[in-house]
């Protein structure tokens, strides 16, 4: 599954979960309307340098009377460390599609991580103290899993990024460290009405 980058020459800082509009064609909203909620990568171009700075979540596209169009991100953050691009970027158009691979790398590496790992990203790429502290609030400390309170509770995303899921709180669980381990490994899920599925000979025999 391909990935898009959105290609600007602005200059601003693209930290705290922020929202910004993008020049793009009416071709690239033609092209890739249908990826709405998609996350993305940003790629900065100033002078001969590109290179890709922060992550956002395709939100929508608007066409101008002149012709011209923006392409709108929200939850945007800046990358721990920019990614130099190491391609030709397209000439005409303001988005393009890189390959699932490229993605993942590019998110490793600009996150510090040697391996791409979707929950550390997730942390570190968007402000996962925030994400931890409202959730635990809306719980009141309670493990989704367990219906316990603790105080080593930890955030975890339901739909990873690469699936097409979000970084808003709603793709994440409180849940107690080690129900969210067991959830990661995918021995147990949120089934219909919102009950538990338990995979036993995944969990072992005390989950």
């Amino acid at each position: 599954m391909s990935k898009l980058v959105i290609v600007t020459s602005m200059v601003q800082a693209l930290l705290g979960d922020a929202t910004a509009d993008f020049a793009c064609t009416p071709t690239d909203a033609l092209n890739f309307g249908h990826r709405l909620g998609e996350v993305v990568l940003i790629a900065t171009v100033a002078s001969t340098v590109a290179q890709y700075e922060a992550v956002g979540t395709l939100a929508g596209f608007q066409n101008g009377a002149t012709g011209r169009a923006r392409v709108h991100l929200e939850q945007i953050n800046s990358l721990l460390s920019p990614v130099p691009v190491f391609a030709d970027l397209p000439s005409q158009q303001a988005i393009f599609e890189i390959d699932n691979e490229i993605f993942e790398g590019v998110i490793a590496q600009g996150t510090g991580d040697a391996q791409f790992d979707e929950e550390a990203t997730i942390f570190r790429g968007f402000s996962s103290s925030d994400i931890l502290d409202q959730l635990a609030s809306q719980s009141r400390r309670r493990c989704v899993f367990s219906d316990v309170i603790t105080y080593k509770g930890v955030a975890t995303i339901i739909r990873p990024l690469s699936e097409g899921g979000s970084a808003h709180v709603s793709n994440f669980l409180f849940l107690d460290r080690e129900p969210s381990e067991l959830f990661t490994r995918q021995c147990w899920t949120v089934g219909p009405s919102f009950g538990i599925i338990l995979d036993t000979q995944s969990a072992g025999p005390d989950p």
